[in-house]
């Protein structure tokens, strides 16, 4: 009888030890799981141009706790649901806006180790944010927020409002993307029922409107802008979804050229571009919602090379939304329906650092 009490009340922390067993087990598993040869596009034996880097899932990413409190659930792990606009800073953190209730843009900050949550202060909290871009050197994220019917702008280290253009000042009716031009200061706005991009200053004031305001098939117009992007000269790269074609227009917002093949299913062609990036060496980036790849083509209008297909593994997308290019050619997705970001690095040329770049 005192044998058997002894060993019911040694139990718990028996049952405690095997707990920790099993959690360490499954990190092992887990780090056996990630793939064991370097994942590239083109593959074998062609010279790689892109590799796989990581996925990021939520805050257990960024965090670590004790294995036992995650496995009892005694930490709390936020996930990605509903990622969205995603960029990255220069310290390597990366923010993700995310329209699942509630609506949040998400900062995986591994230089702090913290994975923090971004507007949920003021009057101002966000409601549907898509866009996002960042200003490194004012330190300043941008958040189109198509609840709101503007582009809020924060302080990277506060999560505080610094400056709102608003639905008044700016007209817009669905703004779904942001980008920035940090050297002249500039603000650019797709918004995807005018069937327009707006240029704005600093100050909220606006410059110029790239589009007719209807849709069209003609050359400076659009048909649903579903993002947009900026280089390193002040040109403006937008992914024209239903005309199936990247639009690049001058700093002035004069119509340039376009780049891709048209709809269709070849290499080339796009069936729903959502979204568009620019590299060091100028190199451009088509993302497509329908396909689960990106497409990467020249300024000459030459297809290159396709990263990605349908599926949950990685190297594999299910319905992105959005694609960003850091000033090292890091190349980030939000890979909306498997719930996660991809990060993947462009592996350029030594000679051609100098080159155009994404801001």
């Amino acid at each position: 009888m005192n044998r058997i009490m002894i060993l019911l009340m040694s139990f718990p922390v028996v049952f405690a030890l095997l707990l920790t067993g099993c959690v360490s087990q499954q990190k092992e598993v887990k780090k056996k799981t990630e793939p064991l040869k370097e994942i590239v596009w083109p593959p074998p034996p062609e010279k790689p141009r892109v590799k796989w880097v990581a996925q990021y899932r939520g805050s257990d990413d960024v965090e670590q706790g004790p294995d036992v409190l995650k496995f009892l659930g005694e930490q709390r792990i936020v996930r990605l649901r509903r990622p969205q606009g995603i960029v990255a800073d220069r310290d390597g953190n990366i923010y993700v806006s995310d329209i699942a209730t509630p609506p949040r843009v998400f900062v995986f900050d591994f230089k702090n180790n913290k994975f923090r949550v971004f507007g949920r202060k003021g009057i101002m909290k966000l409601k549907i944010p898509l866009g996002l871009a960042i200003d490194n050197d004012r330190r300043l994220l941008f958040v189109a927020d198509n609840g709101h019917k503007a582009v809020i702008a924060l302080d990277i280290d506060s999560d505080s409002i610094k400056f709102v253009i608003d639905s008044q000042r700016g007209g817009f009716k669905n703004p779904n993307s942001v980008a920035v031009d940090p050297q002249r200061k500039r603000i650019y706005v797709s918004d995807s029922k005018l069937h327009v991009v707006k240029a704005f200053s600093y100050d909220g004031n606006l410059l110029f409107t790239i589009g007719k305001g209807k849709r069209t098939t003609d050359d400076d117009g659009f048909n649903v802008p579903a993002s947009v992007s900026v280089d390193r000269e002040g040109n403006v790269y937008v992914a024209d979804m239903f005309n199936r074609y990247i639009k690049i227009f001058d700093s002035n917002g004069q119509f340039v050229k376009k780049i891709g093949y048209g709809v269709g299913t070849g290499l080339g062609n796009f069936s729903k571009l959502v979204g568009v990036a620019v590299d060091s060496e100028g190199h451009i980036y088509g993302l497509d919602t329908d396909f689960c790849n990106f497409q990467i083509f020249d300024q000459d209008n030459n297809f290159l090379l396709f990263v990605g297909e349908p599926g949950t593994r990685v190297g594999k997308f299910l319905l992105p939304k959005r694609i960003y290019i850091d000033e090292n050619d890091m190349i980030y997705v939000s890979d909306t329906f498997n719930h996660r970001i991809q990060v993947l690095q462009y592996l350029r040329d030594e000679s051609s650092k100098n080159r155009s770049g994404q801001q």
